[in-house]
């Protein structure tokens, strides 16, 4: 047991720093080793996960494009269905029928326009010009003296030819039906 207890002389200071950085050496090796390992690993999983989400949209591209084959046959099953219940001739003389009554309805149209507009040209000028004159007195508190630069000049026989040309159309149209 004296034999253990026996000092060894110590060691040179330059023999402990060298070991400890013989030491320190391997084990940044050992550690920058590892450093890499996990980085190869790392990009494998990036690679690995780029490959699953392609894959995984190659699947949903699939699903959509079977879905919408689908919904195409039974589109094309509908129509098939439905030019089978159309008759082409049935349909011809409704669409002519329809026109005919919307054309009379246009007729119809413009000759109500046309009732209204004459009768809403009888109105008298000179109750227009009493008019004129109760909105001027209220606005500007006085009688306008001289109105002759304030008349609009009437075109009657443009208008009542206009109306002319306008019958005549219209009884050319109702002749036509």
């Amino acid at each position: 047991f004296f034999f253990l207890m026996i000092r060894r002389p110590p060691r040179s200071t330059q023999s402990r720093s060298s070991a400890a950085s013989d030491v320190y050496k391997r084990q940044m090796v050992m550690y920058a080793k590892q450093i890499i390992q996990a980085n190869k690993t790392r990009e494998k999983y990036m690679i690995n996960k780029a490959k699953i989400q392609s894959v995984q949209y190659a699947m949903d591209t699939q699903f959509a494009t079977m879905k919408m084959t689908q919904v195409m046959g039974k589109s094309a099953e509908i129509m098939k269905n439905m030019s089978g219940l159309m008759n082409v001739k049935e349909m011809s003389a409704t669409m002519q029928d329809v026109s005919k009554q919307m054309m009379q309805m246009g007729l119809m149209d413009e000759m109500m326009q046309d009732a209204l507009d004459a009768g809403t040209d009888d109105i008298d000028e000179g109750e227009i010009d009493d008019e004129v004159d109760a909105i001027i007195n209220q606005v500007v508190g006085e009688p306008i003296q001289d109105k002759s630069d304030f008349k609009i000049p009437a075109n009657k026989n443009v208008a009542s030819a206009q109306k002319e040309d306008d019958l005549d159309e219209l009884e050319k149209r109702m002749k036509a039906l």
